[in-house]
């Protein structure tokens, strides 16, 4: 009787097969989608890293531009305080004209100057001029932070409404100061709308 060649299958070694290869091409799909998963979630996490870095730079930027601009207002202020209280009022003027020109569009709101008594008697805003009574600004807390203070201290207002015209301004301060005497303040308003742009 001739034996069977050895290179033929059994059936039980074809049934083996048959169980074999599936298994090995599920295991190589379950490799393939781990590498997949994997993958997506290095891409996700260097891409959230990638992000983070964006906004902490944008974050910086940001702020050196706002530092930036109060630091110029506070200039301006400072200009402006020591012109109007030397009686120069062509150079107060003049200062008031160069920072709407030279500052970036819509960043200023107004100029103003309080006296002693809290009465606003300077104003680029024609809202203002155009009341029938002097406004009083004793209530609002930059006059109040400068006038228990005889020191020449900038100070920058939280966003607050303004009376005349009931907008949001973020005011940028600093006292006139008389021999050492709380004698008004000088203030430069900016826009919230601006900074938060």
């Amino acid at each position: 009787m001739a034996s069977e060649p050895s290179w033929q299958l059994t059936s039980t070694s074809l049934r083996r097969l048959a169980w074999v290869v599936p298994m090995l091409i599920a295991a190589g799909i379950a490799i393939y989608l781990m590498q997949l998963a994997r993958a997506q979630t290095l891409l996700r996490q260097d891409t959230f890293s990638q992000a983070s870095q964006r906004v902490e730079q944008l974050a910086h930027a940001k702020a050196a531009q706002i530092e930036t601009l109060l630091a110029g207002a506070d200039l301006v202020v400072r200009q402006f305080r020591d012109q109007y209280a030397a009686g120069k009022a062509d150079a107060a003027n003049a200062t008031v004209r160069a920072a709407f020109q030279t500052f970036p569009p819509g960043a200023i709101v107004h100029f103003a100057v309080a006296n002693v008594d809290g009465v606003i008697e300077f104003s680029t805003l024609a809202a203002l001029n155009s009341l029938p009574e002097k406004l009083r600004v004793t209530d609002r807390e930059y006059f109040s932070f400068h006038a228990q203070r005889a020191v020449d201290e900038l100070h920058i207002n939280p966003p607050v409404r303004t009376h005349a015209t009931n907008s949001w301004v973020v005011l940028v301060t600093r006292p006139i100061l008389n021999n050492g005497r709380f004698n008004g303040v000088a203030v430069v308003s900016l826009s919230p709308a601006y900074l938060a742009g």
